[in-house]
């Protein structure tokens, strides 16, 4: 059985601007050290999600000979694959790479559920890793008064709300993940789960990207009520956090 796990991503990314105008030399490498700390981080992270997909690629091939998915999904695959390559040789690190790549990421975490990968392949492709986030441009603004501040848009508002359900999904999936491991759930409880998370991710990419629909939240409602149902079938004490 596969221990997938789905991750909510968030972090913060900045880039941060020196000019040596009336400063010392000996300033300079502190600033150029944060700067290529960052670059750095997001590079590992590429050569991370590279060699997760090499590893993939074996179980893509044999789910392919065997009809398990379409040239359609196998040629989705292999362009993600050039496409990470593309990304190390290039070293481009900007926000809009950074996005890019949390999306491969996802997308390869669903096909290697599909073509049902190693444990290892899948858990390194739903592993946390915040150096490719990008943060909300929207949360840096200055907070203004409640008379005069506009009310939050409904899209907003799911964005928000969904977020802070995935990033609760996150803590009882792997409170589930050990307790799987320790007999405490079955496997068939805890596979459920990640099925869920697999419906959640998507959802999420739907209002990261400012969908804002009726069926959008009758969806989210929905799971939220499922991963309710389950915390409190397994005894779990997030459960009130699905409420």
């Amino acid at each position: 059985m596969k221990k997938f796990r789905f991750i909510a991503l968030i972090a913060l990314s900045a880039m941060l601007a020196f000019t040596a105008c009336g400063k010392k030399d000996a300033e300079a490498p502190e600033t150029q050290q944060s700067e290529d700390t960052g670059d750095t981080a997001v590079m590992n992270a590429v050569q991370e999600l590279e060699a997760a997909a090499n590893e993939l690629n074996a179980a893509v091939e044999d789910a392919f000979n065997k009809g398990t998915i379409d040239q359609a999904r196998y040629d989705e695959f292999k362009g993600y694959v050039s496409r990470i390559a593309e990304i190390k040789n290039s070293g481009n690190v900007s926000d809009e790479i950074k996005k890019e790549l949390a999306s491969i990421k996802s997308d390869l975490a669903v096909i290697a559920s599909q073509v049902a990968a190693s444990n290892d392949v899948i858990d390194s492709l739903v592993a946390k890793d915040d150096s490719l986030e990008v943060k909300d441009s929207t949360e840096e603004k200055p907070a203004e008064s409640d008379e005069a501040a506009p009310k939050e848009s409904a899209t907003a508002t799911l964005k928000s709300r969904v977020q802070e359900f995935s990033a609760n999904y996150i803590s009882l999936q792997n409170e589930m993940s050990r307790r799987s491991e320790t007999g405490e759930i079955s496997q068939e409880d805890y596979m459920s789960l990640i099925q869920t998370g697999i419906e959640i991710a998507q959802l999420k990419e739907k209002t990261d990207i400012g969908q804002a629909t009726q069926d959008i939240e009758n969806e989210f409602n929905s799971l939220k009520a499922e991963v309710y149902d389950f915390a409190v079938k397994t005894g779990s004490e997030l459960a009130d956090k699905f409420k």
